[in-house]
């Protein structure tokens, strides 16, 4: 169902020439980790971030949660690190 959306979201964000921000990455990233696809949520973290967007805090938190929950735990660790060195807050 997801993917569909995100589909539905790429496809409208095409016609429209709607830009993406913060918040729609955010949910994005945070519906993919939910459902463990933390590896597709890593490529949007990815994406956002070289479209020039800044991820906050609750958009890491949200692909730390996923990385915990399929038992990545020391990718958890090791962005929750990165996180604290970059003062991201």
């Amino acid at each position: 169902m997801l993917v569909k959306k995100k589909k539905n979201v790429s496809q409208k964000k095409q016609s429209e020439s709607i830009e993406p921000d913060v918040v729609l990455y955010t949910i994005l990233i945070r519906g993919l980790s939910r459902e463990g696809r933390v590896g597709e949520a890593g490529k949007m973290l990815g994406e956002m971030t070289q479209r020039g967007l800044v991820p906050d805090v609750v958009c890491y938190n949200e692909i730390i949660k996923g990385l915990c929950n399929v038992g990545l735990l020391d990718q958890a660790r090791s962005l929750q690190l990165e996180i604290s060195e970059h003062r991201i807050s």
